[in-house]
């Protein structure tokens, strides 16, 4: 699970993370339009973007990341400014939830970013 919640993860951040992450994935479930396979994806994206938000913010993740090769973070980055906006924007039909999505990813990648430097260049 490191992969997700960093390096000895606290258990009230995993639960914290869980429950944002959720809450996301029911505001796309229950408020888009759009057929039930594209709500599907969309809920799992959405929860990827809420839990690794909070995710993100500890310590932990920070830890597990700025050890990580700079090449791997590249890709993470990478992936969360193209691939992810491309597919909320095919599959979110609702205007408004597919902004909140797009600010809340926005946040977490910056998260990552600054969480996750090298100490050196801190």
């Amino acid at each position: 699970m490191n992969w997700a919640f960093g390096l000895d993860p606290n258990t009230r951040n995993i639960a914290i993370a869980l429950t944002f992450g959720g809450a996301l994935a029911a505001l796309v479930l229950l408020f888009d339009p759009t057929q039930w396979w594209a709500r599907l994806i969309a809920a799992l994206l959405a929860f990827d973007i809420g839990a690794g938000l909070i995710s993100n913010a500890t310590k932990a993740t920070a830890d597990k990341w700025r050890s990580a090769p700079k090449l791997a973070r590249t890709i993470y980055i990478a992936g969360h400014l193209s691939i992810y906006p491309l597919a909320l924007f095919a599959l979110v039909a609702n205007p408004a939830l597919f902004w909140v999505l797009i600010v809340l990813l926005l946040v977490k990648t910056g998260l990552f970013i600054a969480n996750t430097r090298p100490a050196a260049s801190r």
